[in-house]
């Protein structure tokens, strides 16, 4: 990689990163929820204050330009279905909270989507790690 690619590639995953810090707290508390959390819990990690921030992370990461190197396509779409994932997980735990509904099928429904996020904070933060070795870039 050339000098001024790596660069860009610097400037463009230090904007990716900075998305990330601004979330990082939320998306780390939505990962632990679990089958046996409370509701105090999903109210908690599902507070208005985190919903905004979520559906505002959204279009910044959109936003982004498409880079060059295939890894950091590859951690800005990990990052994308993150965030996608954590409010897809919420709108089913809204959708219960205004129904007053959490029956078994609907708790089932709300673990599906936070199972999904675990795994890929995990793939994102390991590749996220391994790509600022790569280029070098300071946390």
């Amino acid at each position: 990689m050339k000098e001024s690619e790596k660069e860009e590639a610097r400037h463009w995953l230090e904007e990716l990163t900075r998305l990330y810090e601004q979330d990082e707290v939320v998306i780390r508390e939505i990962a632990s929820l679990r089958p046996e959390s409370s509701l105090q819990d999903w109210d908690k990690a599902y507070s208005n204050a985190n919903v905004r921030a979520l559906m505002s992370a959204m279009q910044p990461i959109k936003e982004l330009p498409k880079p060059k190197p295939k890894e950091l396509r590859k951690l800005k779409e990990c990052y994308t279905d993150l965030v996608t994932f954590c409010l897809k997980a919420g709108h089913v735990y809204l959708n219960a909270y205004d129904a007053g509904d959490f029956s078994r099928s609907r708790r089932s429904k709300m673990m599906l989507w936070v199972s999904l996020v675990n795994p890929l904070l995990k793939d994102f933060s390991r590749d996220l790690d391994k790509v600022r070795q790569e280029i070098k870039v300071s946390k």
